[in-house]
């Protein structure tokens, strides 16, 4: 599926919590920006206005 069961981070403790945002909502997320290491995981994790 699409959904992140796991997070493993190292020296990226926002990417970390970002992470656990997305498991926790059960979040939806492309693998391409999960993928592209210049795509911020704490800034995917937050709601889009």
């Amino acid at each position: 599926g699409d959904r992140i069961v796991a997070v493993e981070a190292v020296n990226a403790p926002a990417d970390f919590m970002g992470g656990r945002l997305l498991i926790g909502k059960g979040a939806a997320v492309d693998d391409a920006l999960l993928a592209d290491p210049t795509v911020s995981i704490k800034a995917v994790a937050k709601p889009q206005v």
